[in-house]
């Protein structure tokens, strides 16, 4: 399964968060991902290499 079908799942059974952090891996900085983001209304923040929070 892509990361955006899951995500659309999950906000469907739990709704839409206000901000979603991801990690710098592969799947969070392709061109899908990106373009799937802008449609949505919140933010996401990319967290330092390294760090988890």
């Amino acid at each position: 399964m892509r990361v955006t079908q899951i995500l659309e799942q999950t906000i469907r059974e739990q709704g839409k968060p206000k901000c979603m952090r991801v990690d710098n891996g592969s799947e969070f900085n392709s061109k899908g991902f990106k373009d799937w983001c802008e449609g949505k209304d919140f933010t996401v923040q990319f967290t330092q290499p390294g760090k988890l929070m």
